[in-house]
């Protein structure tokens, strides 16, 4: 919270609670996106799955960033 004052001057309550969802969906990104460096050396269509996969959740963080600005307290 204190990071988001200093950096945007304001103060969006529903920021923490997006947070938490969002934070272990980003894990996920990155997780899913070494599963496919380390893959690629032995099945490039695998690689490929775990690509699109990526690929998903990083539009699900879109959609619930996008969904947390647009609640009471969110700013969009």
């Amino acid at each position: 919270l204190l990071l988001i004052v200093w950096y945007f001057y304001l103060i969006t309550p529903i920021s923490l609670l997006a947070n938490l969802v969002v934070v272990p969906v980003a894990f996920c990104v990155l997780a899913v996106g070494l599963l496919s460096l380390v893959s690629a050396i032995f099945s490039p269509a695998l690689s490929l799955v775990f690509n699109n996969a990526n690929w998903s959740l990083a539009q699900m963080i879109l959609g619930l960033a996008q969904a947390f600005a647009q609640l009471p307290g969110g700013h969009a």
